[in-house]
């Protein structure tokens, strides 16, 4: 259970019993005599003391050191703060379970929700079948002949269920951050604190005395009686650190977690009541362990990490494993470092990732994720920072083919601000066209405007088409990948971004405009109503751009992070009846 150098031959002998009489305690406790039993207790004591002395001393790793066999602990060299007790709810394969809903036929048979050419989700008799997430069509089909097909790029009905959990848990809890469309962090310390005082925990309808509650719910990660030493030693730490005594009337972490636990089973089969909905949990000290160890039993269980076993369920992981560190980060740290998982970046102190070139608050950031640290508090977000639409293909080569799909985008964004107006009672001020172009690998653009005072979906195109020209200005040949519309909201916009940053910008490899907007908006409303394009604003396509493939007409639809309003289905205009109106604005 605890993995240390232990340079003493008598402690390392009492070690190796510790382990043999461990083993023998898993196969049950009643075949332990009471000599057995305090042996080990003081075992557990003397290897928990050893980890904590250890821990406390600072690491001597040099850069491009590599990680050591012998210099393994459990304890973290960054104590993680116990004061919160968090948990995560993930949905389980959410859009194949709402497509569920929506048709009972689909529940005992192989399913997958695909988008444009690609699977993005299936429930589990498809993936018994080989069916996994983000395989193409073709490839499913062939490894599942019998699975059947639900279009999911229409995000209505998603939206809808997982507004409909996140107000759930935030009636139930008070504070409930909606990660995603299916990830919720619901923070239960308050929660926990009142059971513990009351001596009872308060389900809905039904109580539980806390005498109730003497296992935990679901799985568990770690040795509980470690956890239980490590916990009182912990606490006594602090107590030494801050000059006062340790208060022993104070719960302990563990029983808190106990407690959470039986509350988070009460919030999943809560879910499952009224929402019709299945979910897996994680319950951790912070939001980065409970993400993690949300995943280690799927679905419908939930799984608890004890504070002692962070370092140790941390591991040894690939970087791209780790919440927080994206793609760039994870290139950075490979090329400047060689840093390719958890256990060789847990080998570089603060200063020594700070002298390699990244940033103080990065450093410490790095620093203390490869150790399950985290500080993030949970936090509703609120009404959504911005509202994109958007549509992705596999090529776009034409204006007249760009102008169908922001027609089509306009119309949906529309109807997205009118219930969002519903609901938050605010107005747009920014309105954004972004792409992303294929040429030198995939390249992302945007440019935005002050959205028009003139709301309706004919000033929306308009303004739509203006940006669209401007960024692909000067521009003989080109081929989009993804076109998208995004309004922003006053409370939200920091900055003037009409003109994009040359280092995020198309303009990085794009001679600037030289025509001002606004002449172009006057030209380009002109060619609108009569339905005819100025030859200026067309562009040929190259020989060498992508070959056009057919392409699905359905917007998909995005919001941001925060929480995604809740919207009704309306009819989707066909691309064929637009270009056979007599003017665009019909």
């Amino acid at each position: 259970h605890t993995q240390l150098t232990l340079n003493d031959t008598h402690t390392h002998t009492h070690t190796l019993r510790f382990k043999a009489m461990s083993a023998t305690y898993k196969a049950g406790r009643q075949s332990l005599s009471n000599e057995e039993r305090a042996t080990r207790a003081h075992h557990i004591s003397l290897a928990a003391n050893t980890a904590f002395a250890q821990a406390a001393q600072p690491t001597t790793s040099k850069p491009g050191r590599q990680a050591s066999n012998n210099k393994v602990v459990t304890m973290p060299e960054r104590l993680l703060d116990c004061s919160r007790i968090v948990a995560m709810i993930d949905m389980d394969y959410f859009y194949a379970q709402v497509e569920e809903l929506n048709d009972p036929t689909l529940r005992n048979c192989p399913m997958a929700v695909t988008q444009k050419f690609i699977v993005v989700t299936c429930n589990y008799p498809a993936r018994a079948a080989g069916v996994g997430k983000l395989m193409s069509i073709e490839d499913a089909l062939r490894s599942c002949p019998s699975l059947r097909l639900v279009n999911g790029e229409d995000l209505t009905d998603y939206r809808r269920a997982s507004d409909a959990v996140h107000r759930l848990l935030s009636a139930e809890v008070g504070e409930c951050e909606h990660a995603c469309m299916d990830e919720f962090f619901v923070d239960l310390t308050d929660v926990v604190a009142v059971a513990i005082r009351e001596r009872q925990l308060i389900c809905g309808n039904r109580t539980y005395a806390l005498t109730e509650l003497q296992s935990f719910a679901g799985h568990v990660l770690g040795d509980v009686d470690l956890a239980q030493v490590y916990d009182r030693r912990l606490r006594a730490h602090r107590a030494s650190t801050d000059g006062q005594h340790a208060d022993e009337r104070d719960p302990l972490t563990l029983q808190r977690l106990r407690v959470a636990s039986h509350y988070l089973a009460y919030l999943r089969a809560l879910i499952r009541e009224r929402c019709g909905l299945t979910s897996c949990g994680g319950l951790a000290v912070n939001k980065l362990l409970a993400k993690m160890v949300a995943s280690v039993h799927k679905p419908q269980q939930q799984t608890l990490l004890f504070p002692h076993h962070a370092t140790v369920f941390v591991g040894e992981r690939p970087l791209r494993a780790i919440p927080g560190i994206g793609r760039k980060l994870r290139a950075q740290l490979e090329s400047s470092l060689g840093i390719t998982s958890t256990l060789a970046l847990r080998q570089f102190t603060v200063e020594e990732l700070c002298e390699a070139g990244f940033a103080a608050a990065i450093a410490e950031r790095l620093f203390d994720v490869c150790r399950g640290c985290c500080t993030l508090a949970v936090r509703d977000r609120g009404a959504p920072k911005s509202i994109s639409v958007e549509d992705s293909f596999r090529a776009c080569t034409t204006l007249s083919q760009c102008h169908e799909y922001l027609q089509l985008l306009s119309v949906d964004l529309l109807r997205r601000l009118t219930e969002d107006r519903a609901e938050h009672r605010r107005e747009p001020n920014r309105l954004s066209v972004y792409l992303r172009h294929v040429g030198h690998g995939y390249r992302r653009a945007s440019k935005s405007t002050a959205f028009p005072s003139d709301c309706g979906q004919t000033a929306v195109f308009r303004l739509a088409c203006v940006l669209l020209r401007d960024l692909l200005s000067d521009r003989a040949s080109y081929c989009l990948t993804l076109l998208g519309l995004r309004v922003s909201f006053a409370q939200n916009c920091t900055r003037d971004d009409a003109t994009p940053s040359p280092n995020s910008s198309i303009l990085r490899f794009m001679r600037p405009v030289g025509r001002s907007s606004a002449a172009a908006s006057s030209a380009l409303g002109t060619a609108v109503e009569s339905n005819t394009l100025s030859s200026s604003l067309l562009v040929t396509p190259s020989p060498s751009a992508l070959s056009s493939t057919a392409v699905s007409r359905s917007v998909n639809t995005t919001v941001s992070l925060s929480s995604a309003s809740s919207s009704s289905s309306v009819p989707s205009l066909s691309v064929s009846s637009l270009a056979s109106s007599a003017s665009f604005a019909s």
